[in-house]
């Protein structure tokens, strides 16, 4: 329970962090804590994991474990074994930590198996059982060697004559052992394939991007990725074309090898809002009543004849402005 909130809680504070920095340009930086804060809180529950995740019932042995489930009634249970040195192997499914682990694992061993203990204790109760006509196996221990001693010796007690020690003839130690390297083979090409799938999403995200500026009515419309700003021509004191603006720094939005989009801070502007081609030299640089924004488009070319129609635009609306400033002409060119 404490790790589905644990996990829910994580996957709600990288959703909240990504809607403010989106919705409302939160700040990289807090962007950035808040997604050390979600990794926090799904290895929190995980970290403070107590109590008995192997009981012996009346019944059979109850394994209620982070991500593993399991009840195996005594009549099931083919063979015991106390395990020295016991190696976990391959974690296939499940939770993993410095020496506890739950879940599904693999060793050469033992092929697949159900993991409930910590190789911290230097003693592992191995019970071989059958379910639904399919040999199963099961690993796990208690707090102490002492209490896992106590346990085995109970269900030997249990078992009777039957709880003999398991020792795998050769042809089931093969079978094990091309288990596990099946095993080993799908957790390597899963893992391969996620760090591609991760690779390519990374590589997509740092080449997306789009900047497009139009006139609507009496308003400058800009739409960029992770930057839609759409401003009264009234509003506007002055606009400029250059070609040495200075971008600064990034406080929250988009930087990839595409575009710079958000908002940006500089020493010729402070904070204004930033929409730009990277490889496009020249900007229009607009000055509000508000504050400055700073975009283009997918030319230099493309820049300039929008730089010329958005004069026009301002000066039909607003004819007579007094600070209209070097409007209409290159400046910075």
């Amino acid at each position: 329970m404490k790790i589905g909130l644990g996990i829910g809680l994580s996957m709600a504070i990288v959703i909240l962090g990504t809607f403010l920095l989106i919705a409302f340009n939160l700040p990289m930086a807090a962007y950035w804590a808040l997604l050390a804060v979600s990794v926090v809180t799904t290895l929190v529950p995980f970290m403070l994991l107590k109590g008995d995740w192997v009981v012996l019932t009346d019944e059979g042995v109850r394994i209620e474990a982070p991500l593993a489930k399991l009840f195996i009634p005594y009549e099931s249970i083919e063979s015991i074994q106390m395990v020295q040195d016991f190696e976990p192997g391959t974690r296939v499914f499940g939770y993993g930590g410095i020496h506890r682990g739950s879940g599904e694992f693999s060793n050469k061993e033992l092929g697949s198996y159900t993991l409930a203990g910590t190789t911290a204790i230097n003693r592992m109760i191995v019970v071989r059982y059958t379910v639904g006509g399919r040999e199963r196996v099961a690993a796990f221990n208690d707090f102490s060697e002492t209490e896992t001693l106590e346990d085995y010796r109970t269900l030997e007690a249990i078992l009777g004559p039957d709880a003999d020690s398991y020792v795998l003839n050769p042809e089931r130690q093969e079978e094990a052992a091309r288990s596990h390297r099946s095993t080993n083979r799908s957790v390597g090409i899963i893992v391969t394939l996620s760090v591609f799938v991760a690779i390519i999403l990374v590589a997509v995200g740092m080449s997306i991007g789009s900047v497009s500026a139009s006139i609507d009515g009496d308003k400058l419309v800009i739409d960029a990725t992770m930057m839609d700003e759409t401003v009264d021509l009234d509003d506007i004191v002055y606009i400029e074309l250059r070609s040495d603006v200075d971008y600064g720094d990034r406080i929250a939005g988009l930087a990839n090898s595409t575009c710079l989009t958000g908002d940006y801070r500089s020493d010729d502007y402070g904070d204004y809002r930033l929409a730009v081609y990277k490889n496009v030299s020249r900007c229009i640089v607009v000055h509000t009543t508000s504050g400055v924004i700073v975009f283009n488009l997918q030319s230099d070319a493309a820049t300039e004849a929008f730089y010329q129609e958005l004069s026009r635009a301002i000066n039909s609306v607003i004819p007579e402005l007094p600070n209209l400033g070097p409007l209409g002409s290159a400046a910075g060119a």
